[in-house]
C-alpha cells in the first residue's frame, strides 16, 4: 500500500530498490536520482546448482516445474491453459505445480475441466526450502506465470524463479516488475 508514498520518498535519506521497476516507481512519485540505490535480491548459490550430467530428465518429454503459493498474482492458471494447448499440439509433457493456498480447489477444477489430470499435478503442500534442488533437478524447464491480481499485487521479484536459474533450469516468466531485472 503506498499510504503517505511521497511524503517518505520526501523525507527519505536514500531508499534501497530491488529492481528497476521499482526505481522507476519511486522516481514517479517525486524520488530524486540519487536517492534511489537498486540492491537486487540474492540467493545463497552454495544451496542450488545445476545437477550432475546425466540426472536431468531425458526421455523426450518436457517436464515442466512450478511452485508458489496458490494466489491469483502467482498466474498458475494460465499455466494451466497452456499446458491445455501443449496437450491439443500432441507435445509430449508433464507440469507438476507445488504449492498451496486459497486457488488449490480452484486450480484443480480447472486442470479437471480441461482434461489434464493425467499430465498436470497439484501438490498441495508448500515447497521446503530443502527440497527446490531436488524439485528442480527433476524438471527440464521451469514457468512462473506472474500477473498482475485483480487487487492490483504481483510479484516484486520471485525468488523461487532466481533459485530455480540457479539449479540450471531455463526459465519461463512475464515482463512484470522485477522480472525482467
Amino acid at each position: 500500500e503506498r499510504v503517505a508514498l511521497e511524503d517518505k520518498i520526501r523525507r527519505a535519506d536514500f531508499i534501497i530498490c530491488i529492481s528497476s521497476f521499482h526505481r522507476d516507481l519511486y522516481l514517479k512519485h517525486s524520488a530524486r536520482p540519487e536517492q534511489l540505490h537498486i540492491v537486487y535480491c540474492g540467493i545463497d548459490t552454495e544451496q542450488f546448482s545445476p545437477p550432475a550430467e546425466g540426472e536431468r530428465p531425458s526421455d523426450g518429454i518436457i517436464h515442466i516445474r512450478s511452485s508458489g503459493r496458490l494466489v491469483e498474482k502467482k498466474g498458475f492458471i494460465y499455466l494451466i491453459k497452456a499446458c491445455r494447448i501443449l496437450s491439443d499440439r500432441n507435445v509430449p509433457f508433464e507440469c507438476m505445480i507445488a504449492g498451496s493456498g486459497p486457488l488449490e480447489q480452484e486450480l484443480r477444477e480447472k486442470v479437471d475441466r480441461l482434461g489434464l489430470a493425467d499430465r498436470v499435478k497439484l501438490t498441495g503442500e508448500a515447497l521446503i526450502q530443502e527440497d527446490i534442488t531436488s524439485f528442480a533437478h527433476s524438471g527440464t524447464v521451469y514457468c512462473l506465470p506472474c500477473v498482475w491480481a485483480s487487487d492490483n499485487d504481483a510479484d516484486g521479484l520471485p525468488q523461487m524463479l532466481m533459485e530455480n536459474m540457479a539449479c540450471g533450469l531455463p526459465a519461463i516468466s512475464t515482463r512484470l516488475v522485477g522480472i525482467p531485472d
